[in-house]
């Protein structure tokens, strides 16, 4: 089942690009003194790791909850918890 995509999921990862920019940035800069290229670098290092991690779960949630849509129209029970050995 192929759905649109949601913007509000978007949101998530735009937050932690940010944060991983603005982390990198910083702690560049405490340890560095007049590094503003390697700051930039290492803030944009910092903001693809975090944004591509938070990308990640963001998928898993949504081939997840696709996946449960999936389970309830076709009026199948819920697995419940230790159905991964099955």
């Amino acid at each position: 089942m192929r759905r649109r995509p949601n913007p509000w999921f978007f949101i998530p990862v735009a937050l932690g690009l940010a944060i991983g920019a603005a982390l990198g940035w910083m702690i560049t800069g405490v340890s560095c003194t007049d590094c503003g290229v390697t700051q930039g670098l290492v803030a944009t290092l910092g903001a693809l790791v975090t944004g591509g991690g938070v990308g990640v779960v963001m998928v898993l949630a949504i081939r997840s909850m696709d996946e449960a849509k999936a389970r309830d129209m076709a009026g199948l029970p819920d697995p419940g918890a230790g159905c991964e050995g099955e």
